[in-house]
């Protein structure tokens, strides 16, 4: 065998050159999906769930074109100044829970909220406590002083309760808590309720227009 056969002709030597920037690629790519997979696997966030945001953000829409069409209209000073009273918890409920998200990993717990944020680092949670109304759930992190309550508002809480409890020491666990996250309730009256205000609003602000159209 020749020397010449041995050694890739100068042609294929350039190909593979060419071809240095795709491999790059493709390595770049597989590594990014497995921080991707790493960061799935380890660090979830949860937020609020869809199915209670709409109708409270559709509900607050339809006090805001409320509000508008009395001061529009020229309604009386009192029922504008009511409206604006109910308009103003509303918006700030939507909003605060628009915003809410919770991110659990395994060094610390993190709740991002409308211009404020809070963090627990995981090894200095002390106890885990839960207070269970009917179908509502509250889950109490202390950490000395500074305590995190997250609830079964957010979506996915099953999940969201099992990730928690792989990370924080067993003995910090109350036995509440872990009863409760063997089957962690599940809330839907709270959507019934605001899909309810919808309707219920939707049909003043459709009687008011039609009383002046």
């Amino acid at each position: 065998m020749t020397i010449r056969g041995v050694l890739a002709p100068a042609s294929d030597l350039k190909i593979d050159i060419d071809r240095i920037p795709v491999y790059v690629g493709r390595v770049s790519f597989i590594l990014t999906a497995l921080l991707f997979l790493y960061l799935l696997e380890h660090i979830m966030t949860f937020r609020i769930r869809k199915a209670f945001l709409f109708p409270l953000g559709l509900l607050a829409l339809e006090i805001v074109a409320l509000l508008v069409s009395c001061i529009v209209l020229k309604e009386p000073v009192a029922k504008i100044a009511i409206l604006g009273f109910m308009i103003l918890p509303v918006i700030v409920l939507f909003i605060e829970c628009l915003f809410r998200r919770t991110t659990i990993g395994k060094d610390q717990i993190e709740t991002r909220k409308f211009l404020r944020r809070k963090i627990l680092k995981i090894a200095e949670i002390t106890s885990v406590e839960t207070i269970q109304v009917k179908k509502r759930a509250f889950v109490t992190l202390c950490a000395g002083d500074d305590f995190l309550i997250i609830s079964n508002a957010y979506s996915k809480f099953p999940l969201m309760v099992s990730q928690l409890l792989s990370y924080v020491p067993a003995e910090t666990v109350s036995e509440e808590t872990a009863q409760m996250a063997q089957e962690p309730p599940r809330k839907s009256t709270d959507i019934i309720s605001c899909w309810l205000a919808v309707a219920l609003m939707g049909f003043i602000l459709y009687a008011q227009l039609k009383m002046y159209s």
